[in-house]
């Protein structure tokens, strides 16, 4: 009997060293970091975020240079809607011609792995490697529906002081539908919406890009309209133009001007009046004109990758 018992121990005690080191599910968190490439590429940049039960993505995105593209450019490739984790804490994705395989430590603290392109892209298909740290233990949550809404042409953002975020949101999509408030052209008029009184503003108090604000007794909010204007094409990259607080017209004058000049892809420069740097968090270059009225360009380049299909 004792025999019996002794042989049962040991083949848990096997089993238990045998187990995968990730059998519990991996630490919820956002991992952020660059690829390791030479020369250093600004938009070369793997995001992971890790839902809460450990067990899927709820982010996940990678960059990689082609050098067909233009320097600091870079294929982007976005992992699935709830992208598996196994077991081990492996995980992986295949899109826009990028195949991205990584692993979480057992720790948790970092994330290790490569991204490649596929054959056949006319790209390096060595790949670079990646091992990006755990910036925080919970994920962010999703942006609340009372910060920003998006249509084909504008992206809408509220900043709001004494107004709730129901209230908040009921401003934002009633103006932003609104024709009486905003122009075929993407500019703000005066309206009276939700109880507030709108009217254009040249500078915002909440925020220095504020093209509209709204007003209801004590209670203030702000809109920054994004527009999204015409797209160039340069080789094999697409550059969105987004007028902030600019016309299109000044806006796509900026973003030739910018793309002129190659020393502003990954650094902060001057292109003719106005002050140009990159945005990490929007993957972005951002370029502002200071002075009455605040002026602002959003420029963001993509390399496009064509399909042998």
């Amino acid at each position: 009997m004792r025999a019996a018992l002794v042989l049962v121990v040991l083949a848990v005690l096997a089993g238990t060293l045998a187990a995968p080191a990730h059998a519990a599910p991996v630490a919820g968190g956002v991992y952020d970091g660059p690829l390791r490439t030479t020369p250093f590429c600004m938009d070369c940049w793997v995001h992971l975020a890790v839902a809460r039960s450990g067990r899927v993505l709820a982010e996940g995105s990678a960059g990689a240079p082609c050098e067909n593209g233009a320097p600091g450019a870079a294929a982007r490739a976005g992992a699935p809607r709830r992208t598996p984790i196994a077991r081990d804490g492996s995980f992986g994705w295949r899109a826009s011609g990028l195949v991205v395989k990584g692993r979480f430590s057992s720790d948790g603290s970092r994330a290790i792995g490569t991204v490649r392109f596929e054959p056949g892209r006319g790209c390096d298909t060595a790949g670079w490697s990646f091992q990006i740290p755990r910036h925080r233990t919970v994920p962010a949550p999703p942006r609340p529906a009372c910060r920003t809404v998006s249509t084909p042409r504008y992206e809408v953002e509220l900043v709001r002081r004494g107004v709730s975020c129901r209230l908040g949101a009921r401003l934002l999509r009633r103006w932003s539908e609104s024709a009486l408030c905003l122009s075929p052209a993407g500019l703000p008029r005066p309206c009276h919406v939700a109880g507030f009184a709108c009217a254009p503003v040249a500078a915002g108090l909440l925020h220095r890009l504020a093209s509209a604000g709204c007003r209801r007794g004590a209670a203030r909010a702000e809109l920054v309209v994004r527009r999204q204007c015409t797209p160039l094409f340069r080789g094999q990259n697409a550059i969105d133009v987004i007028a902030v607080t600019a016309t299109c017209a000044t806006a796509e004058r900026v973003t030739r001007a910018w793309w002129r000049r190659a020393g502003c892809r990954n650094a902060r420069c001057r292109v003719e009046a106005w002050t140009c740097r990159f945005v990490r968090a929007r993957r972005s270059t951002l370029c502002a004109q200071s002075g009455r009225r605040a002026q602002a360009v959003e420029i963001r380049v993509s390399l496009i990758i064509e399909s042998d299909g």
